[in-house]
């Protein structure tokens, strides 16, 4: 049983764009469906959904620049964003990319005060997935390279 994806959820994550292309895996042992999309400017969203509602999305650009990770607040700190993360590289090695990059940054101040989101605990949290933070502020994932590989 897949989970319904409403109208509504789709332009809140796909960037109001229908998406051109999508498909849906479920994972029998966390009982967890994937979804993945492509939608009419080129943006690819990854969805971790429970049976009744979202976990958490990615969403990468042509470029493979990951514009987005979300993880709802109640399922941070069991290990989704690394899901996240891993169903990205496996996206970027399917599609030839050598890499990733992304900012960390907390979208608003409810993010990093309400829910304990913040700054310091994002850039730990990219490190230990192996994003190494450049000066201008970007973090780069090297797809060959073991903390990559171990994750995907």
């Amino acid at each position: 049983m897949h989970t319904k994806i409403t109208t509504a959820l789709l332009n809140q994550y796909a960037y109001d764009e229908k998406p051109s292309f999508s498909k849906e895996e479920k994972d029998p042992s966390t009982n967890l469906t994937t979804r993945i999309e492509l939608n009419g400017a080129g943006y690819i969203t990854i969805m971790l959904l429970s049976d009744k509602q979202e976990v958490g999305r990615t969403i990468l650009s042509k470029a493979n620049y990951m514009e987005i990770l979300q993880v709802n607040p109640a399922y941070r700190k069991h290990g989704y964003g690394k899901q996240l993360i891993a169903k990205a590289i496996a996206h970027c090695k399917a599609h030839k990319s050598p890499s990733m990059q992304w900012v960390a940054y907390a979208f608003n101040a409810y993010e990093s005060n309400e829910n304990g989101l913040s700054q310091p605990d994002l850039v730990a949290f990219y490190k230990r997935c192996g994003g190494i933070l450049n000066s201008a502020g970007y973090f780069t994932l090297d797809l060959t390279q073991p903390a990559a590989l171990a994750l995907a």
